[in-house]
C-alpha cells in the first residue's frame, strides 16, 4: 500500500543559513530503519528536467557520506564533492536522480560501510539501502526500477561498500563507482569475494565498474585498485578507456545488453585521498552510467 510521507525541501531543512546548492534537493526526514533500528534523514537531488515532463522516468544512483556530497557546511573536511553543480553542469545529456544517505558520524561508519569483520553491520546497511531506501524511492519518485539503471557510489570505505553491494546484490545494482576504496579492510577478504561472484560464463556478477585511485594516496591504495581491476580483467570485464564512447566496447554496436560487463579504470596522477579529488572525478562516474 502507498505511503503518504512528507518531503521538504532542503532551504527547509538547514534553515536561515545560506544555501549553496543549485539543483532541487529534496529531504525526508528520519526515515527508519528495522534492519539497524535507527532513523536517518535521506537526500533526495532532482535533475534539472524532472519537473519538466511528468511522464519521463529517471536512472537512480545511491551515495554515502551524504554530509561530503553537497555542502561543505556538513563535511567533515569542510569541502564537498558538488554534485549538484556536477549535474547542473551535465544536464540535459545526463540525468540521474542521486539518492544521498549520510553516515553515522561515529564508529558506526566502519561497521556500516565495513564487511568481512566480526562487528560488521554491512549486511544489515545494504539491507536498508535495499529493501527500505529503494523502495521508497521507487514508489515516491519517477525513477527506471531495474539493475541496468541503478548504481551505487561512494569513496574510501563508501568504496568498499559499493563494490560489495555491486557483487552481493547484483540483481538490484547494474552499476558501481568505487572511488579510491579500501580494499585492503577485512584483511583484503573483497578479493576473495569477488573472484567468486565472477565467472566468465552468464552466471557471474554483470555491470559496469567505474574504479579510480589517485597517485597522491598511499601506494598500498594503489596497490589494492590495480589488484582489483587485474582480477576484474581477468574474470571476463571489458577495460574502457576514460572518456571514450562505451559504444565502441560493445560487440553488438549498442549499450544496454544485460550481461555487460565494462570495468573504467583510471589513476588520478595528482589525486589525493579527499573530497576534491573524488569531486574532479565524479562526472566521468555519471558519464559512464548514462545509457541511451
Amino acid at each position: 500500500m502507498s505511503q503518504t510521507r512528507s518531503f521538504i525541501s532542503y532551504q527547509d531543512f538547514i534553515g536561515f543559513r545560506p544555501n549553496s546548492v543549485v539543483v532541487e534537493l529534496l529531504v525526508l526526514r528520519d526515515l527508519f530503519s528495522p534492519q539497524l533500528n535507527w532513523s536517518r534523514d535521506v537526500f533526495i537531488l532532482l535533475p534539472n528536467g524532472y519537473r519538466d515532463n511528468i511522464s519521463k522516468r529517471f536512472p537512480v544512483i545511491y551515495m554515502h557520506d551524504s554530509q561530503n556530497l553537497f555542502d561543505s557546511h556538513s563535511s567533515i573536511s569542510g569541502y564537498n564533492w558538488h554534485i549538484d553543480k556536477t549535474m547542473n553542469n551535465l544536464f540535459p545529456y545526463h540525468e540521474f536522480i542521486i539518492v544521498c544517505l549520510p553516515n553515522s558520524n561515529n564508529d558506526e561508519r566502519w561497521k556500516e560501510y565495513g564487511p568481512f569483520t566480526q562487528n560488521s553491520l554491512a549486511d544489515a546497511y545494504l539491507g536498508y539501502i535495499v529493501d527500505t531506501v529503494k523502495p521508497m524511492v521507487d514508489e515516491s519518485f519517477r525513477t527506471q526500477p531495474d539493475r541496468m539503471n541503478t548504481g551505487i557510489v561512494g569513496s574510501s570505505m563508501g568504496g568498499l561498500i559499493s563494490i560489495y553491494a555491486f557483487f552481493k546484490h547484483n540483481d538490484v545494482f547494474g552499476n558501481v563507482g568505487a572511488l579510491s576504496p579500501s580494499l585492503w579492510y577485512g584483511n583484503g577478504r573483497i578479493f576473495e569475494y569477488a573472484n567468486s561472484c565472477c565467472d566468465n560464463g552468464q552466471g557471474g556478477a554483470k555491470g559496469r565498474v567505474y574504479l579510480d585511485v589517485g597517485n597522491k594516496e598511499h601506494m598500498g591504495m594503489q596497490y589494492v585498485a590495480r589488484a582489483m581491476k587485474d582480477l576484474l580483467i581477468s574474470k571476463g570485464f571489458s577495460k574502457v578507456e576514460v572518456g571514450k564512447n562505451l559504444v565502441e566496447y560493445c560487440e553488438l554496436g549498442q549499450t544496454g545488453d544485460e550481461n555487460e560487463r565494462f570495468i573504467m579504470y583510471q589513476e588520478d596522477h595528482m589525486g589525493t585521498h579527499s573530497e576534491l579529488a573524488w569531486a574532479h572525478r565524479f562526472p566521468d562516474v555519471v558519464k559512464y552510467f548514462t545509457r541511451k
